[in-house]
């Protein structure tokens, strides 16, 4: 991506065991940050562990490289977090 870009989306499948999580009616942050910036935004998820989420006007101004990682809360209210040991990256490049 680019600053300023809102397409493509970021789309992700998250996993347990290798197995696709059931994200039916959770609630879904995925937060980056680059040490000068920090996006947290919602996602939608499905069965299938695949959530999407969508960027923003805004969102992409800071060229960077973001650590990521997602948080899941559970309709259950247990919460769980992606990926368990260190960070996925997304770049912006200027």
């Amino acid at each position: 991506m680019r600053v300023g870009d809102t397409a493509p989306n970021l789309v992700l499948t998250l996993t347990d065991d290798g197995s696709p999580v059931d994200l039916t009616g959770s609630q879904i942050s995925v937060i980056l940050e680059s040490g000068v910036k920090t996006v947290t935004k919602s996602a939608t998820g499905s069965s299938d562990g695949v959530l999407v989420l969508l960027w923003n006007d805004g969102d992409t101004d800071t060229a960077g490289i973001y650590n990521g990682r997602v948080r899941v809360t559970f309709s259950d209210g247990k919460v769980q977090t992606w990926p368990a040991q260190g960070n996925f990256f997304v770049t912006i490049h200027e």
